[in-house]
Formats: C-alpha cells, structure tokens, sequence
C-alpha cells in the first residue's frame, strides 16, 4: 500500500469515527475530496481488518469490531477499574442505581466501568464515553480537583464555556463540588433529588477517578450528607490508591492534555439515538453531546474571573 493509499485510508477511518451518523460511500468521497474508486478502496480495508462494519447490512458504514479490542486494551491500562468494580456492586445495591468509574484522560473524563442497579430506568451513558471536563456532573467532580490555573487553561480552550459569564458560572459549580465533596446534576425523572459523583482521591490533588451514582438519590434542598455507608465504600476505595500509588498511576498523565482529543463512535449493532435528558454541563443550560474514541492531537471565590477566550491553544 502506497504512502498516500495510506493516508487515505486514515483520513477515512478519521472521518468515520467522527461522524455522527452511518455514512456512505459517497459521503465519504464528498467530504474528503476523494475519488469514488478510492474512498471505495479505503472503506474495504477498513471493513476486511475489522475497523469499520456495514450499519445494520446497509450499505452505510460505522466502527466495526476492532473498536472493542481496543477499548479492552485501553481500559486495561486502569488498575482502578478492578479494585473498584466490586465497590461499585456494592453501591448498586445499596441505592438500586447504576454506578459508573470514570478517569480523567487529558482534559476528558472517560467511563471505564459500570454495573447496572437495579431498578427499571438506567440513566448510565457507554462504556468509553468521554466527556470534556466541563461537561456533566461526573466529569466535573474530577474538574473540581484540578488546580485553579489548569481549570482557567481548559475553560480558554472551550468555546461554549471561556466566556466571562459562563466561566462565572462553572466555578459557582467547582465551589459547590469542593464545598460539598461531590458534584450533582438534578434528575428530570425526580425533580429535585439529583444523581451524584464523588472523586477518588489518592497521594496527589488531582482525583484518580470519579465514582457516579447515576440516578436520583440524593435531596438536592435542604442539603444533607452522604450516608456513611456510601463514604465509607469511597474511602476504602481512597485507601487502597493511597497504600499503593505506583499500581494506581495514570498512564497518560505525561501526555500534554492539549494534544488529546476524544471522537465519537458508534457500533455496527447500535441503535441511532433518540432525543432524551441528559445531564447538563457545569455552568451550562443546553444538553451536551456524546462522545468517544481516543486520538493524539478548598474553596473558591465563586466570583472568580475566568481568562478571556483563546481557541489558539
């Protein structure tokens, strides 16, 4: 295969992963400039080596397989994802939820785990989900433990919330979380009592995880404290990281944030969505998209003044 078949076939895969529906050979062709004949070629090897799959027979394509191969590899990665998954059955049981663990990877929180609860509504995004770090209450519970001025650099580099009104607003939300010890989001399906998550702390400030009650189980007014058994599950959890640092290391934590970025991708037997509540960003009014797939590229003031805008990062 020539340098440029190559490249080709990368552009295709790229584009796939991003798009937000099944697309076609034509679309493909079309959007990347290609010749037919070559987006046809791309999208066959793609198909033959597992990457991509026809959407439901059709002739309209999406990730294929492989994804969930890499997904194993890179979940494998997190040590955390096996002491806490026996921790999250507990949690389930104890409120009937569906409990998820999510990482920070860059300036993303990524689901890693997840066990069902057991009631009849599951409100638990997918396994892989990412989620810019402003976006949704879990997300934001490991936002909360960044330093102050890793927050005001990630909040310059997103459109939707580096503006001086809405910066306000998302560190309203941090003050809460750190007031608090966990970030919240009202449930739609319960109106006020609000699913929860509380970060994992190990040796560093910044949180190794999150754990996220993903239903509505705590009364939003007047506030209250977490039941005991519930923190005492997190702290055994922290005391585990705590005891042995090195096993619990994130993997990407060398990598300059700036230079990672998550696509979206959706799987060959996936349902394509239906419009529905999901829970909203910090400091934000309007719902937030879904996304996936892994690729290089105390206390505060709540009157805290965000940087201005710089999409040049």
């Amino acid at each position: 295969m020539s340098n440029s078949s190559s490249r080709h076939v990368f552009e295709v895969l790229r584009f796939v992963s991003a798009a937000a529906q099944p697309v076609s050979v034509t679309e493909v062709s079309r959007s990347l400039g290609l010749a037919t004949t070559t987006a046809h070629r791309a999208l066959a090897t793609l198909e033959q080596a597992g990457y991509i799959a026809r959407y439901q027979a059709s002739a309209r394509y999406v990730m294929g397989p492989m994804v969930q191969g890499l997904l194993a590899a890179f979940f494998a990665r997190f040590s955390l994802r096996d002491l806490a998954m026996p921790y999250m059955r507990n949690l389930a049981l104890l409120t009937g939820e569906s409990v998820s663990l999510m990482v920070p990877v860059g300036w993303y929180g990524v689901r890693i785990a997840h066990t069902r609860g057991m009631k009849e509504v599951i409100h638990t995004g997918a396994l892989g989900e990412a989620r810019p770090l402003a976006d949704g209450f879990a997300s934001g519970a490991l936002l909360s433990t960044f330093p102050d001025a890793q927050i005001d650099e990630i909040l310059r580099t997103d459109p939707a919330r580096c503006s001086a009104e809405a910066g306000r607003a998302v560190w309203q939300d941090i003050a809460g979380i750190r007031r608090r010890g966990f970030a919240s989001a009202e449930m739609s399906i319960r109106p006020g009592f609000a699913a929860i998550a509380i970060p994992l702390r190990g040796n560093e400030p910044i949180a190794v995880g999150a754990i996220a009650i993903e239903g509505p189980v705590v009364e939003m007014k007047p506030e209250k404290p977490l039941p005991l058994d519930w923190l005492r599950i997190i702290g055994e959890m922290e005391a585990h990281v705590r005891a042995n640092p090195q096993r619990f290391v994130n993997h990407y934590a060398h990598i300059d944030p700036r230079s990672i970025a998550f696509l979206r991708v959706r799987q060959a037997t996936e349902p394509l969505p239906h419009p529905g509540t999901r829970d909203r960003g910090l400091g934000s009014g309007a719902p937030l998209p879904e996304v996936s797939a892994l690729t290089k590229r105390g206390d505060r003031s709540s009157s805290r003044e965000p940087t201005k805008c710089d999409h040049s990062i």
